[in-house]
């Protein structure tokens, strides 16, 4: 997989935009959100330019500590004229676009995380318009679909922010995600090998792989994943996906992640959409899993503290 250029990154800001206003243009804006517990569609629109328009202050004045933006954390304070909200969205994309554009990709700005520059910021607002197009869509019973190349960027991001050394600090209410022997495989795949991976459990809950994989509809964010898990191989591959493999590596001091398939304790493959959708607890298509889940759904959510999106 080869990573989204930057000019590929500013581009989708606005393609993802407009992906979103054809799905809400006609549609009733005070209808609930349920991916975002509280808002409805003009909330998460508000929020949407909100967040646009913050993220072109922060690259546009260069910034050196965070500032303020309206809508970015509480979207229902005030209202926008519904009918000044879609062109009001328009403008605030074109705008963060045009600041990004402008701006070395490279140069020095504020960010929330280390290494802040355009260049984050362009993936940021990149995956967020993308993943709340889903929730508009969700909200009115429509199909968002997310082209692969742009869910497997996003992943990566998550792997990323979900690789800082807070997620995995020692904490008294819940068990530690490090341990030796401990790891996370990802394939992205639409069709499945007839091989599978090497599994090794780390839990003591967990028996034989092969006979205990989920089987719910994972139609909820927070359902398990589905399918038939894949029979354990001697060699420790996995089954190669059509966009990338990932491990995430949490048997050292520190959590790593790389592209490739290895051994792990769990293994999970689907659609690189549906992987990104999983993460972000989002609704998601059928996951096929096999491993220790405890420790995937540990990792889930300590490795998403940062999650404001």
């Amino acid at each position: 997989m080869v990573p989204l250029t930057y000019d590929r990154l500013c581009a989708e800001i606005e393609t993802r935009t407009r992906a979103v206003i054809a799905v809400v243009e006609h549609a009733d804006l005070t209808a609930s959100v349920p991916s975002c517990p509280g808002w409805d569609l003009g909330h998460l629109l508000q929020h949407i330019g909100g967040v646009h328009r913050w993220m072109a202050e922060i690259v546009g004045t260069r910034a050196t500590a965070p500032i303020d933006g309206e809508f970015v954390d509480d979207p229902t304070a005030s209202r926008i004229d519904p009918g000044e909200l879609v062109p009001w969205l328009h403008d605030g994309a074109a705008k963060l676009t045009a600041t990004l554009r402008a701006a070395d990709p490279d140069i020095a700005v504020w960010s929330p995380g280390p290494a802040g520059t355009p260049r984050f910021w362009a993936r940021r607002a990149m995956l967020e318009t993308a993943l709340h197009g889903c929730d508009a869509a969700e909200a009115v019973g429509a199909d968002m679909q997310l082209p692969p190349e742009l869910a497997a960027d996003g992943f990566e991001e998550w792997l990323d922010n979900a690789s800082v050394p807070e997620a995995y600090e020692s904490r008294p209410d819940l068990p530690d995600l490090l341990g030796p022997g401990r790891g996370l495989v990802f394939d992205a795949t639409e069709t499945f090998g007839t091989a599978g991976p090497t599994v090794v459990p780390t839990s003591p809950n967990v028996a034989d792989p092969a006979s205990t994989a989920a089987t719910s509809s994972a139609t909820s964010p927070d359902s398990d994943p589905t399918g038939t898990a894949p029979s354990n191989t001697a060699e420790p591959v996995g089954v190669t996906g059509d966009i990338g493999s990932w491990v995430v590596d949490l048997g050292g001091q520190a959590a790593t992640w790389r592209r490739g398939t290895g051994p792990g304790s769990v293994w999970v493959g689907g659609a690189v959409a549906d992987l990104l959708l999983y993460v972000y607890r989002r609704p998601h298509g059928a996951l096929r899993l096999t491993g220790d889940i405890e420790l995937l759904e540990l990792w889930r959510t300590r490795a998403g503290f940062w999650l404001n999106a």
